[in-house]
């Protein structure tokens, strides 16, 4: 009975986790296209590139919770992970889950001090380095993450036992690529933010591709939600 209670609360907070995702995303997007819009005065658009910033920190937390709760999950309802080492597996997921949400807070916490406030070097210095471990880790995780399903939907005996959850964990690999892939076509969006008087070059044209594949990435997030719901 408890199991089944632990399993339905966290599953409750993965629903939410992705909501979250998906909802934070959307409002980013619609921030994000407001701030290239040349009709703007700089200032005020200026102003929209530190919102997209904060909204940009909802999917980036959400996609590291949704990585810790669906493997509790997957442990808990035995849809895969059942060899001897699941135990390390969720131990292991659970620790870095948890280091590298922090890492992911403290990294904004660096690069958006409040006014009046400045950084230490060292603390500079350690943004940096949670920075390119946030980087790295996602490339990781989302490769591992498609492979796992890819070979558990491919053969027997693969980490993934539900044909449903091979099919969720591709469509989260490919929206967390998305999602990342966006955040690398999008340096110039930082060119929006001059000096009061001065003038933003950016335009719409920077950002039609990168939400073209940020509403691909909706579309996935949105079947996941379903599949999360449904499991068939």
């Amino acid at each position: 009975m408890t199991r089944l209670l632990d399993y339905n609360l966290l599953e409750t907070l993965h629903i939410v986790a992705v909501a979250l995702w998906l909802g934070t995303d959307i409002a980013a997007a619609i921030v994000l296209r407001r701030a290239v819009d040349d009709r703007r005065s700089p200032p005020a658009r200026a102003e929209m590139v530190g919102l997209w910033e904060d909204l940009d920190l909802g999917p980036r937390a959400a996609s590291i919770l949704l990585l810790t709760l669906g493997i509790t999950l997957t442990y808990l309802g035995r849809w895969g992970f059942t060899a001897a080492s699941e135990s390390v597996i969720l131990v292991g997921s659970v620790l870095l889950g948890g280091a590298w949400l922090l890492a992911a807070l403290f990294r904004y916490w660096v690069d958006h001090p409040p006014p009046a406030s400045t950084r230490s070097a060292v603390q500079v210095r350690l943004g940096g380095a949670a920075r390119t471990a946030d980087l790295w880790l996602r490339v990781v995780v989302t490769v591992a993450l498609a492979v796992a399903a890819v070979v558990s939907l491919g053969a027997d005996g693969g980490p993934i036992a539900a044909t449903w959850l091979s099919i969720k964990l591709i469509l989260v690999a490919v929206a967390v690529a998305l999602t990342f892939g966006t955040r690398l076509l999008l340096p110039s969006v930082t060119s929006l933010e001059v000096p009061e008087g001065g003038e933003a070059t950016a335009g719409r044209r920077t950002v039609t591709l990168p939400l073209a594949m940020t509403a691909v990435a909706w579309v996935c997030i949105a079947v996941v939600i379903w599949l999360s719901i449904a499991k068939i």
